[in-house]
């Protein structure tokens, strides 16, 4: 990334940085710590296992309850499997893409950009060898592909719950002084594409091979 691209895409005139300091200094208390920690936690990509199984058994138990008291529509477990595929490929192309990309542009942490003291680093936040992969945010990128994958089978109450949580994570990165807004910004930019594209191509072959 050349400097001009730079200071126009990534520090969006200075405005990035403004931004992060803006959100890292604006509360501090244990339970508000302890809220962003969780995020932070919970939706890392390394428990994409869990989720998935979660949300199979979801899936299954309740295509199981619809047919047992006859309120199954038509289509609704065809649209769960279409759900489930998106995750599953969009899992893999996002962290090939998030990792590529990490790699390739090898953007500083703010803790790394700004002296120490000048923000907050919440202990707990901290990741091992990741000094200079702060673009994309990969908490960002699954918490995206959670609620993109998901998006078709949500009820219209549920998609909004998504977006809330999809906020509630990206804002935890900039709260715990692991990402500029940029970050964030960049991993749901990716992922949103990386499962529309993923999305088109399954539903393809699903009505290809099985007339679906």
């Amino acid at each position: 990334m050349n400097i001009l691209s730079k200071h126009v895409l990534y520090d969006w005139f200075g405005f990035n940085q403004k931004i992060f300091l803006f959100i890292n200094h604006l509360y501090a208390s244990p339970a508000y710590d302890t809220a962003m920690l969780f995020f932070a936690h919970v939706f890392d990509a390394d428990n994409y296992p869990y989720f998935m199984v979660a949300i199979a058994l979801y899936a299954g138990l309740s295509d199981l309850f619809r047919r047992l008291t006859n309120r199954r529509k038509k289509g609704y477990l065809t649209a769960w499997v279409g759900s489930l595929s998106v995750l599953a490929v969009g899992f893999v192309a996002m962290a090939l893409s998030v990792k590529s990309l990490k790699a390739y542009f090898d953007m500083p942490r703010p803790y790394i950009v700004f002296p120490k003291g000048d923000i907050r680093v919440l202990d707990g936040a901290m990741q091992a060898g990741g000094d200079y992969h702060s673009f994309p945010s990969g908490h960002a990128s699954f918490i995206t592909l959670l609620v993109a994958g998901l998006w078709p089978v949500l009820s219209h109450d549920m998609r909004a719950f998504g977006v809330l949580l999809g906020i509630l994570v990206c804002y935890s990165r900039v709260a715990v002084g692991m990402h500029f807004p940029a970050d964030v910004v960049g991993g749901f930019l990716v992922t949103l594409l990386v499962v529309l594209l993923v999305r088109e191509v399954i539903y393809w072959l699903l009505e290809t091979l099985f007339g679906w």
